[in-house]
């Protein structure tokens, strides 16, 4: 006998008695208690009853870690809910407020960050920030490295020159301040821009975020073009500049062409006791990043798959309009819609499939 063989033999020998008829078949929640009454493990299920019945089989559902976890089980609870959508609100809250130790814990090691727009101010800025806020602001990354990204910021200030202070701090000055004298501010705050041309120079720096670097040229190009035309010479060589530095910022850009929009793609790796999760951030078919994480393995790889998903994008983190699995997931539907209901954006779980 295999030691695998006889561990689920020890385990059937050491259930806790459990009378599965009890237990209604709807959706809801259940709660695995150890010793001292601790929170071992909280599931959701479609049905309660048959997502139960599979931890009380003689051979388990076939997870390797069900015998460890059932070896300490005292007793379950479960909460009834009216839709399996609800079941996943819940056990999503009470993962978070248990932090059980069957269920997948995410811990950084590293602090990403973002940058920050605010298109209802009438005079927007950029800003790097380190948490993502439902807003309606326009977030962009995250990006791995604060230092890089405000090497990044002062290319773009060069570009398209926002401010970089708040109004009413600038307008306290009898003068612009020393960014507008340098060309790297427009100085809304002494009306030197109207909010109309100042707009313009956002959506340029959106573009610019977006990866969307050809149209901003193209725009650029065009008012440049008329600029000439109409013998404003200085405004045509300002233009020119501004296309001669996205274009020599471009060339150090690493493009990888992936249909375009904005995914992560999201790839896990087995090995012995551990699986490494690990993201790629890709934005507008550029990759701007990526981030890992190390987790002890202890439930099937589907299941700690979307363990991870619930608990990764419940944070504060921006959402893209795509996720790209390695598998596919039977709860994907769910989450999706889950997911887009929680950040009022359509989101989707794609397994891309080859041939």
């Amino acid at each position: 006998m295999d030691l695998y063989s006889a561990a689920i033999l020890d385990y059937a020998k050491a259930m806790i008695s459990i009378d599965l008829k009890k237990y209604p078949v709807t959706p809801g929640v259940y709660l695995m208690f150890g010793a001292d009454d601790k929170v071992l493990y909280v599931g959701k299920a479609k049905q309660l009853r048959n997502r139960l019945r599979s931890y009380f089989s003689a051979g388990g559902d076939g997870r390797l870690h069900i015998p460890l976890l059932m070896e300490k089980v005292q007793r379950i609870e479960t909460i009834i809910t009216d839709t399996e959508k609800e079941a996943l609100l819940l056990e999503n809250t009470l993962i978070k407020k248990y932090r059980p130790h069957y269920n997948i814990e995410l811990r950084d090691d590293k602090t990403y960050v973002s940058v920050r727009i605010d298109l209802n101010d009438p005079f927007p800025m950029m800003q790097v920030v380190r948490q993502v806020k439902n807003d309606d602001a326009h977030y962009f990354g995250p990006y791995s490295s604060a230092s890089a990204i405000r090497e990044t910021l002062k290319e773009i200030y060069r570009i398209f020159p926002l401010r970089h202070s708040s109004i009413e701090r600038c307008k306290k000055r009898g003068r612009p301040c020393l960014f507008h004298q340098i060309g790297q501010c427009s100085a809304p705050c002494h009306g030197k821009i109207s909010q109309y041309d100042y707009r313009k120079l956002v959506d340029g720096v959106i573009q610019l975020l977006e990866g969307r670097d050809s149209e901003v040229i193209s725009q650029l190009q065009q008012r440049m073009g008329q600029a000439a035309k109409d013998m404003r010479f200085e405004d045509a060589a300002r233009l020119r500049d501004q296309i001669g530095s996205i274009e020599k910022s471009v060339e150090k850009q690493k493009v990888t062409d992936y249909g375009g929009g904005n995914q992560d793609v999201i790839g896990l790796h087995q090995d012995g006791g551990e699986v490494e999760v690990t993201l790629l951030f890709i934005r507008q078919g550029r990759l701007i990043g990526r981030r890992s994480y190390l987790l002890e393995w202890k439930l099937d790889l589907p299941e700690l798959l979307n363990g991870f998903l619930q608990e990764y994008y419940s944070r504060q983190v921006i959402l893209p309009d795509q996720l790209l699995l390695p598998f596919s997931l039977e709860s994907a539907n769910l989450l999706g819609e889950w997911l887009s209901e929680k950040w009022g954006k359509n989101f989707r779980l794609i397994t891309p499939q080859l041939g």
